[in-house]
C-alpha cells in the first residue's frame, strides 16, 4: 500500500509538472508548451528538483531577454508561443534591416504560390502603410525610411522587368484568385494619380504594372505634380481612366479633394475610389467619397482591375477612377 501510495503521488506529480502546468503556463508567460517541458527536462537534469522548480522562471526569463536584447533575439524565436511573421511583417523586417538581408528572396518564393496583384494587396502595400505611419509616429528615422522606400523603388523596378507570368494552376485549379479574367481593349488610356504622398504614387506604379501586364495602356504622375498641372496632363494626354492611389496614412479628404477636382473638370468621368489596405470604417469612407463624385469605391488591386475591365467595356468617355 505504501508503493502505490507513493507512485500515485509521483505519477500526480510528473503528470502536472510536465503536462499540465506547461499548458497552463504557457498560456499566461508567453512561452509555448513545448519550451516549458524541455525547459523543465533541461534544468532538472541539471540542478535536479531545484532546476524543476526554477525551469518556468527560468525560461520565462529567457524569454524576455531575447525580445529586448537584440543579439538574444533568438531565444524568443525559439521559446516564446508567438505567431510566425506574416509575409508583410517579414518584407518589413528586412526593407528595415536594408542590406543585411535579401527581401528579393521573399518576393520570390511569394510569387511562387501567388500573383503578382495578390503580391501588392497582401505584402508591398501594408510594408509601404507601416513604414510612413511608423515614420510619423517617430518610431523610423527618416534615414531608416529612406532606405524602405529605396528599396520598394527596387523591388517595383524588377518586378516591371520581369515577363508576365502566366497564372499558377495547382491540382487543376487556377490558383489566382487576384488576376481579373479579361482585360480591357488596349485602346483605353488610364493615369495613375497619386493622392497625396510618394506612398500613394507607389500603389499607383504597382497598378499601373499590372494595367500594363493585361495590355492596358497606363501611366502613373508623380507625387510632387500640383493638382492644377495634373488635371491638364489628363486632358492632354486623352486618359479614359485615371487612377487615384490612397494608401495610409493618406486619408480619404485627400482622395475628396481630388474627386471634386476631378467632377468640376470633366463632369461625365466615372470615378472609382481605391483605398488601399483599408479594413476599418469602409462604409463611412465609401459615403463621403460617392458625395464627392466617386462612382464606386475598392480596397484591392483585383477589384480596382476588375472596375477598369467593366469601364471599359462601357461606351468610351473620358473615365475617371479614384484609387
Amino acid at each position: 500500500m505504501p508503493v502505490l501510495t507513493v507512485a500515485l503521488f509521483g505519477g500526480i506529480e510528473l503528470a502536472l509538472n510536465n503536462v499540465l502546468e506547461p499548458l497552463l503556463y504557457g498560456k499566461h508567460t508567453g512561452v509555448s508548451s513545448i519550451a516549458l517541458i524541455v525547459a523543465a527536462v533541461f534544468w532538472t537534469w541539471l540542478w535536479g528538483p531545484l532546476g524543476l522548480v526554477l525551469a518556468t522562471p527560468l525560461t520565462v526569463c529567457l524569454v524576455v531577454m531575447g525580445r529586448h536584447i537584440p543579439r538574444l533575439s533568438f531565444l524568443s524565436v525559439l521559446l516564446s508561443d508567438e505567431e510566425p511573421l506574416t509575409p508583410a511583417e517579414d518584407c518589413y523586417h528586412r526593407l528595415v534591416t536594408a542590406g543585411e538581408q535579401d527581401e528579393s528572396e521573399l518576393v520570390d518564393d511569394y510569387l511562387k504560390e501567388n500573383s503578382l496583384a495578390a503580391l501588392y494587396d497582401s505584402v508591398l502595400v501594408p510594408v509601404i502603410s507601416a513604414a510612413e505611419t511608423d515614420a510619423r509616429d517617430g518610431r523610423l528615422d527618416p534615414e531608416q525610411l529612406a532606405d524602405v522606400r529605396e528599396s520598394l523603388r527596387v523591388i517595383l523596378d524588377d518586378l516591371a522587368m520581369r515577363p508576365a507570368a502566366s497564372d499558377q494552376i495547382k491540382e487543376g485549379h487556377i490558383e489566382a484568385a487576384h488576376r481579373p479574367k479579361t482585360a480591357a481593349p488596349p485602346s483605353h488610356r488610364v493615369y495613375c494619380v497619386p493622392a497625396r504622398a510618394e506612398r500613394d504614387e507607389f500603389a499607383g506604379a504597382m497598378l499601373t504594372q499590372l494595367l500594363l501586364e493585361q495590355s492596358i495602356e497606363a501611366h502613373n504622375a508623380p507625387a510632387t505634380l500640383p493638382a492644377a498641372e495634373l488635371l491638364d496632363r489628363l486632358e492632354a494626354d486623352h486618359s479614359e481612366i485615371a487612377c487615384i492611389s490612397v494608401v495610409a496614412p493618406s486619408t480619404v479628404i485627400h482622395a475628396r479633394f481630388l474627386c471634386t477636382k476631378l467632377r468640376a473638370r470633366f463632369p461625365r468621368l466615372k470615378i472609382i475610389v481605391g483605398l488601399w489596405g483599408a479594413t476599418e470604417r469602409v462604409a463611412e469612407a465609401t459615403k463621403r467619397l460617392h458625395d464627392s463624385g466617386a462612382d464606386e469605391t475598392v480596397t484591392s488591386f483585383a477589384a480596382a482591375m476588375q472596375q477598369i475591365t467593366e469601364l471599359s467595356d462601357a461606351p468610351r468617355e473620358l473615365v475617371a477612377v479614384a484609387v
